[in-house]
């Protein structure tokens, strides 16, 4: 078996303590895989800045874009199934998105629009080519003002009440024109739930789905309303710190009240470095990484 290479990893390090000298982030934890032999790993900062607790590979962190990853999956679910078709414009089962308006190019106000050219697709959502935005990465911008003044992000709506906020505002571009990491997984989250309930109850279907045909790779402990992990062990990374709910096991614990369903909105899954890192070596029998990380940095 050949050796994995190796190599001089401390500008990754030294970059990775910047952000944290910086306040920009309380911690953060890292792995380098070849293949899948895990060659670095190292953490910095903390996991409790107010109490001084040092990250570690155990700590909970939310996995934020990575539940794209589980959404998109169960759209091309679908897909195989023919249950709804990566061409499909999007106004077919969302009718709110339909007969959009575009930014014109240099646009300074937000009603500063023309027609769209055409619908926005299962396809365009998927690879962020909808002209939908996040109103996130471009502060000062028009829909930026937009997305912010709208409560798009907002964590305390539904994904039904978020398509409901988008409706009125313009896309970016083109659909099918141009790319922008955006809200566009968000929206196919309230299409799957759409899409689950006109033949059974996402709550049912996805569990089953998940474990046949996505796998486990995080080892999600329990998923309840929109992709909130109710995590029953290791700790709570800078929760607290974030200003979206829930800030706390017991505010996860709150949304078990609601209707569980696929829709997972931002920030709302938990996970621990060390488990993704492990389940990625496990194919080739690396060990699970030590709880503890090399070269820890405060």
């Amino acid at each position: 078996m050949t050796e994995a290479p190796t190599g001089d990893f401390a500008p990754l390090h030294a970059a990775m303590k910047r952000y944290v000298d910086a306040n920009l982030l309380p911690g953060l934890s890292g792995a380098v895989l070849v293949g899948r032999e895990v060659v670095d790993q190292h953490c910095v900062g903390w996991a409790d800045v107010e109490n001084g607790v040092p990250l570690q590979t155990d700590s909970l962190f939310r996995v934020f874009s990575n539940t794209k990853l589980v959404t998109s999956c169960a759209v091309m679910l679908l897909v195989e199934e023919g249950r709804l078709a990566l061409d499909d414009p999007i106004e077919r089962y969302l009718p709110q998105l339909g007969e959009r308006r575009v930014l014109r190019p240099g646009a300074t106000r937000i009603d500063d629009t023309e027609p769209a050219v055409r619908s926005i697709t299962v396809r365009h959502l998927l690879s962020h080519s909808s002209g939908l935005s996040y109103g996130l990465l471009d502060p000062g911008t028009p829909i930026f003002q937009a997305y912010t003044a709208a409560q798009v992000l907002s964590a305390k709506s539904t994904l039904a009440q978020m398509i409901d906020r988008l409706a009125p505002l313009p896309l970016t571009f083109q659909p099918g024109t141009n790319w922008e990491y955006s809200v566009a997984t968000d929206v196919l989250s309230r299409l799957v739930d759409l899409v689950f309930i006109s033949f059974e109850s996402s709550a049912r279907f996805f569990p089953k789905k998940k474990a046949i045909a996505l796998g486990n790779p995080i080892r999600q402990k329990r998923l309840d309303h929109a992709g909130g992990l109710v995590p029953r062990v290791g700790r709570e990374v800078g929760l607290g710190r974030l200003d979206r709910e829930p800030r706390s096991i017991e505010a996860g614990r709150r949304l078990e009240e609601q209707e569980p369903t696929l829709g997972a909105r931002p920030g709302r899954l938990l996970a621990e470095q060390r488990e993704g890192t492990a389940e990625l070596g496990r194919e080739r029998g690396s060990p699970a990484p030590d709880r503890e990380c090399p070269q820890h940095d405060a």
